[in-house]
């Protein structure tokens, strides 16, 4: 588990994925949250919120369990 957000969001930020689930697993998905990953890992990505706009770097954090 991560203690240090900070350190966390710093991570976080410099991946190259479509999403970031923080103290958790990645089976957690809310609806607007797209799915598919950058450069060479498909053709776009799926989602109602990317459907319109597919050709932008859209980036999601999830923290959980961070505020306690």
């Amino acid at each position: 588990m991560i203690r240090s957000m900070e350190q966390a969001m710093r991570v976080a930020s410099r991946l190259e994925w479509g999403g970031v689930v923080i103290n958790s697993s990645g089976n957690y998905r809310h609806l607007d949250q797209p799915f598919g990953g950058w450069k060479k890992s498909g053709i776009g990505r799926e989602g109602v919120s990317v459907t319109l706009d597919e050709m932008t770097q859209a980036k999601f954090y999830i923290l959980k369990n961070v505020l306690a």
